[in-house]
């Protein structure tokens, strides 16, 4: 087991954050499965979608959405 990371897991309608939450993880998509219990796939351009920071570096922000 890798080192837990503190990253920030925001719910996004289009550019509208709907929830927050902190969630410790390895790796982001790791934090973004952890939150909505469910694998996840990098986004393209769907309107609901995971936002997750790098509490460590807030300038490194990835974009997710749950696997269909």
């Amino acid at each position: 087991m890798g080192t837990l990371v503190r990253f920030r897991v925001d719910v996004m309608t289009g550019a509208s954050v709907v929830s927050t939450i902190l969630v410790m993880a390895e790796l982001p998509f790791k934090a973004a499965e952890a939150h909505v219990g469910q694998p996840v796939t990098f986004r393209r351009n769907e309107e609901n979608w995971l936002r997750v920071t790098d509490t460590r570096a807030e300038e490194r922000t990835f974009a997710y959405v749950v696997r269909s």
